[in-house]
């Protein structure tokens, strides 16, 4: 029956084994080497390196389900593990000790492991700051390397961040403990389930994705803003970004670069990939990689102005062809419309009715009111997101909602073919029609301001899809603020605008082409 041996037997066992390396020549984790520094911690404390522990570092943090040792109260809450192999169903973990707690027989909880994390990431650790920064410091690696083995955490990199962590295994269990200490996130994760490391190491990595996300991050240098942009031809695209921090590019369509900062309007990709060390440099006409030059390619509008296009026909021509046309004929139960104005349910929503102005992208008014109205349900429902992005320091503002069908028809007659992705059929009706659609974007409840996004309003181009990679961390942020407000209120972004969203009961509601100065 395997039992536990103790720490000092099993360092005593050392002798027994064989040199593989010469000292120095190798990086090879060693849960035999950490049961060497435990047994040293043990001698020097005069006490056992589980009851040290314990008085030293586990109490002083706050860890209260935590210790080094089978402690009854942990033992009874101990989770079911489970074995497997490739040839055999599943069969329950043993649950002796190992012999080497200080490698591997902790008991604790993600909680307490969460705690641990932020007891490290205090400016009053109980280990001093500097030195941290020598255990997050790649030990025996050449000058300038930043990834690699510190003193008791792997030290990597996860989206252009310093990464640091340690991953678990022993019957039965898979841990993955990850932080980014630059940052102050962390997360744990436990896995009931042996040789899971793969999965808990994802799912980690999935949550900081999610903590970075809900993190706002700092404007890009202004040095940067006449570098980020699109590059190339068509077929070749080469987009340029900040990201975490990094003017980077997305190139060849899948493959994303940080790059390396050398000087003014000067670049290199990082070791390793398609542009092993390549240097890039940006000029008026372009950016060069290597020796080719990706001729910059025109925006579709400044930042901040209004996208234009040239109608297809006179929009007067338009106005006058649709007033005797009705919409198309639907079958089928309808609720009853409801629409109400948005502003009268909370005043605070902005509006800035780009339609009944000659500020958008046809150049001519098509509202006799500058308002919004949405169907009730639907109405209600963005009343809640504006309510939540106040906490968040935003509010809601408002370019169009309910748009008559004849509008719609004018849309689709003026625009060219290759942009009517932008526009609405009006052979099918709109969302618009419906009073289920809404255009907004978010304002900044400090300054009354609307916030940068990637493109602007109406800008028919790739700089409206949602999924959008370019432009910066803080208008993609903003972006994605903006769309979980509205997907949590029952909202769905359409997939060429991410200033679009449609109310799940759109469906419900009949095509309506009641002018503005009816309602």
């Amino acid at each position: 029956m395997p039992k536990r041996p103790p720490l000092a037997e099993t360092v005593l066992s050392l002798n027994e084994t064989e040199l593989i390396y010469e000292p120095g020549t190798q990086t090879k984790y060693s849960n035999a080497g950490i049961a060497v520094v435990g047994y040293v911690v043990e001698r020097v404390a005069k006490e056992p390196f589980a009851r040290y522990l314990k008085r030293a570092v586990i109490t002083p943090i706050g860890l209260r389900d935590s210790a080094f040792e089978p402690e009854p109260a942990l033992v009874s809450r101990l989770a079911k593990a489970e074995m497997w192999a490739r040839h055999r169903p599943p069969f329950p973990a043993p649950t002796f000790e190992l012999g080497m707690a200080p490698a591997g027989s902790m008991y604790s909880t993600v909680n307490d492991l969460g705690r641990f994390l932020i007891a490290l990431f205090q400016p009053k650790s109980l280990v001093q700051p500097a030195t941290l920064e020598q255990m997050w410091t790649p030990q025996f690696a050449p000058a300038g390397q930043k990834t690699g083995f510190g003193i008791g955490f792997a030290i990597g990199s996860f989206e252009g961040r310093r990464r640091i962590g340690h991953g678990g295994a022993i019957y039965g269990f898979a841990t993955e403990l990850a932080g980014l200490p630059d940052e102050k996130l962390g997360v744990a994760v436990v896995a009931t389930k042996d040789a899971t490391n793969d999965s808990t190491r994802r799912i980690a990595n999935e949550a900081l994705r999610i903590l970075l996300a809900a993190q706002k991050p700092q404007p890009a240098p202004e040095r940067w803003s006449n570098l980020i942009g699109e590059y190339g031809w068509d077929f070749n695209i080469l987009y340029v970004y900040e990201k975490a921090g990094k003017l980077t590019t997305l190139i060849e369509w899948f493959f994303e670069y940080p790059l390396e900062e050398l000087g003014p309007n000067r670049f290199r990709y990082p070791k390793g990939g398609l542009y092993d060390s390549e240097p890039v440099t940006f000029t008026p006409e372009g950016v060069r990689v290597g020796g080719v030059l990706f001729p910059k390619r025109p925006a579709p509008a400044q930042p901040g102005a209004t996208f234009r296009i040239t109608p297809k026909r006179p929009v007067e021509e338009l106005r006058r062809e649709v007033a005797g046309l009705q919409p198309p004929v639907e079958r089928g139960q309808f609720r009853k419309p409801g629409l109400v104005e948005l502003t009268r349910l909370d005043p605070s929503i902005k509006l800035d009715i780009r339609y009944a102005s000659t500020n958008n992208f046809l150049g001519a008014p098509f509202y006799t009111q500058a308002k919004a109205f949405l169907q009730k349900p639907a109405a209600e429902a963005l009343v809640r997101a504006h309510q939540w992005l106040k906490s968040k320091g935003y509010g809601l503002m408002v370019f169009d909602g309910y748009r008559p069908w004849s509008v719609t028809k004018m849309f689709w007659e003026a625009t060219p073919e290759p942009l009517r992705i932008f526009v609405a059929n009006p052979d099918q009706g709109s969302r618009h029609n419906r009073g289920c659609a809404v255009d907004l974007t978010l304002y900044d409840l400090k300054t009354g301001r609307p916030v940068e996004m990637p493109g602007g309003y109406d800008e028919m181009s790739e700089r409206s899809y949602p999924e959008y990679p370019g432009g910066t961390s803080l208008q993609r942020w903003h972006r994605d603020l903006l769309r979980q407000a509205m997907e949590d209120q029952g909202f769905t972004v359409y997939e060429y605008e991410w200033w679009h969203f449609d109310y799940r009961d759109w469906r419900q509601y009949p095509i309506l082409n009641v002018p503005f100065e009816k309602l």
